[in-house]
């Protein structure tokens, strides 16, 4: 017997059925199997292959306990960039593949977690460490951080980049050695960003730049990275070539 329209209706209506699936299926992208898998592909792929590369995660001892430091970068002829976690208690490394990526291209970037902080919290009892959470010693474990990347690195001098303690008071600083950048989230209500553009005006330093970024609050590294990117090359990037009188970076910085 022949076959009829009816007859075939119920395959076709079937196939279309599974038609109509196929493509929201494929469009699902595969997921890691657990966080250890899913750690393993982010350091993959921001895995440095360049020649000159380094790419360091290890132990420094600074202000007599072990600190956890990371360094990368894809040249290390580049200036460096040691980059102050705010807190005490806040932290910047495991977040950093969402906004540092760009900023290895032109500096060694250097961070790590400080006393109470992080990886860093790990290695010592809580109770031995607490009386130490003072702001001498956490300026003094910066000098020290300071000092073991001039030396590591060989370099004279190094930007630090600061992502700065709420209650900081710099009014009576009204005069710098050192050149000045100030990156400031127009939104910014945890550190009033009116209040450093007002001591910005006052500070007299050989160089010194404000910048806005005009979308974010008080972390603009992370709400708006592109630009944060350009600004530093923009503005942090030629002090160094500028001080290497035009010679690669690798003596001047």
């Amino acid at each position: 017997m022949p076959r009829t329209h009816t007859t075939l209706a119920a395959p076709l209506l079937t196939f279309l059925a599974v038609c109509a699936m196929a493509p929201a299926q494929a469009d699902e992208p595969p997921k890691p199997a657990s966080r250890s898998e899913a750690i393993a592909i982010i350091a993959d792929a921001r895995r440095i292959v360049t020649p000159n590369g380094v790419e360091r995660l290890e132990k420094v001892r600074i202000g007599g306990i072990d600190q956890w430091v990371s360094v990368r970068g894809t040249d290390r002829r580049n200036p460096v960039l040691l980059h102050i976690h705010g807190g005490p208690g806040y932290i910047s490394i495991p977040m950093s593949w969402w906004f540092s990526r760009g900023w290895e291209e032109y500096f060694t970037i250097v961070q790590w977690d400080q006393r109470a902080a992080g990886k860093t919290h790990l290695l010592t009892d809580p109770a031995a460490i607490a009386p130490t959470l003072t702001r001498e010693r956490m300026i003094a474990d910066a000098e020290e951080m300071a000092a073991w990347v001039r030396r590591e690195f060989g370099k004279d001098k190094i930007f630090v980049l600061g992502h700065r303690l709420l209650t900081l008071d710099l009014t009576a600083i009204r005069k710098l050695a050192v050149p000045l950048i100030l990156f400031e989230g127009r939104h910014d209500r945890n550190v009033n960003s009116e209040v450093a553009a007002a001591w910005f005006d006052t500070v007299e330093a050989p160089e010194k730049h404000l910048v806005w970024f005009e979308h974010s609050a008080h972390i603009p590294m992370t709400e708006e990275p592109g630009k944060f990117l350009l600004s530093l090359v923009r503005f942090a990037r030629p002090i160094a070539e500028k001080a290497g009188s035009g010679e690669h970076l690798n003596t001047a910085w």
